[in-house]
């Protein structure tokens, strides 16, 4: 996905078409709904929306009504800097952000649209974050017990720290804005320039770190969406396309088991599996669609591999990277030969690095 510039100035984001795009309306916001359900384990299902989810402190702690949520998921989402609020003003309150356009949420910590970047991030300090005035290290949502600083989980590469990634990869900076007293701060905007995974020796639970660096003024454009819908213009693409007997193959192959936690899903009229590519297809990676490419995974472990929260050693075939599947060794069939080099690039290319950071 790419930001489209346009002949004012300004940037528009489109729609992405992965799991949780752009929802409009009442109907458009149950299908994001639903897509976000299947990312989810059993237990972060019985929160009471998707949506719940998407602020920190915690995933599973009380939020803002489901229907509140759903229809600011539902609204256009401002990127970029606005014109009416320079660097440096101080608001009252995280209403007056959401009036002033720099950050929907009233509770979240980061603002973004299923399946797009985060439009801005709030350094409230409920999370460990490394703030060095020009540069953040910032700390993804999630991992927390309800209305505490206190870590009991693993913090996951999906929602708003999917959506930080996303930023990464498509150079789209975010708005930040500084808790101060009992008020906000904007305080510009900022690039998201790489991400990586920590361990604290403290508790032992990951989290996702986002390195943050101020865009200077000159730099920085007006970035929103614009009011008149763009013009229609024809255009000729081409894609990859993907040989549907490959994916038919090595789900029958695995009879629609997970080979990383080997569970089958069952559904009404058949059982669900997703074929995942180790080397990803198409530039920069330029990976093959053949059978030595592909694994058949569920909807959450494809999730993890994609986003690099998860590999395989090419050795040894144990799964490493996240505490839910680590240890395990991939289900292998005998007539499935993995290509050990596809492994090694995934755990070079893709793969997330852990830091285990002692305590201070």
């Amino acid at each position: 996905m790419h930001a489209r510039l346009t002949c004012g100035g300004h940037w528009i984001v489109p729609c992405s078409h992965s799991v949780g795009h752009q929802a409009t309306g009442r109907r458009g916001a149950r299908k994001a709904d639903l897509r976000c359900n299947k990312l989810l384990s059993p237990t972060d299902r019985r929160a009471t929306s998707p949506y719940d989810r998407v602020a920190r402190p915690s995933f599973l702690s009380s939020r803002q009504s489901s229907g509140t949520i759903s229809k600011m998921a539902a609204s256009q989402i401002r990127y970029g800097g606005p014109s009416e609020a320079a660097v440096g003003t101080s608001f009252q309150n995280r209403l007056a952000l959401r009036k002033a356009g720099l950050h929907r949420p009233l509770q979240a910590g980061i603002d973004f649209a299923p399946g797009q970047p985060a439009a801005s991030v709030v350094l409230s300090g409920i999370y460990a974050d490394d703030d060095r005035g020009d540069s953040i290290v910032y700390t993804g949502q999630g991992g927390l017990a309800p209305g505490t600083s206190h870590a009991i989980a693993d913090q996951k590469p999906v929602l708003g720290n999917a959506a930080l990634i996303r930023n990464r990869n498509t150079g789209i900076p975010v708005r930040v804005l500084r808790k101060v007293g009992t008020g906000f701060r904007y305080d510009g905007l900022f690039s998201v320039d790489g991400y990586f995974r920590e361990r604290p020796a403290s508790d032992g639970f990951l989290r996702w770190r986002y390195m943050l660096h101020r865009v200077p003024a000159s730099a920085a454009l007006v970035l929103r969406d614009e009011s008149s819908p763009p013009a229609r213009v024809e255009q000729t693409i081409q894609r990859i396309v993907r040989d549907t007997r490959i994916t038919r193959q090595i789900k029958e192959l695995y009879d629609y088991t997970c080979q990383v936690c080997e569970v089958c899903l069952p559904t009404p009229v058949a059982p669900y599996a997703e074929a995942a590519h180790i080397r990803p297809l198409g530039r920069p990676h330029d990976g093959r669609d053949i059978l030595s490419n592909v694994l058949c995974l569920c909807p959450n472990d494809h999730v993890l591999f994609d986003f690099g929260a998860i590999t395989v050693s090419p050795n040894t075939f144990l799964v490493t990277g996240d505490r839910s599947v680590e240890g395990r060794t991939l289900l292998m069939r005998p007539r499935h030969k993995v290509d050990p080099a596809n492994l090694d690039y995934h755990g070079e290319a893709i793969f997330v690095p852990i830091i285990e950071r002692p305590d201070r």
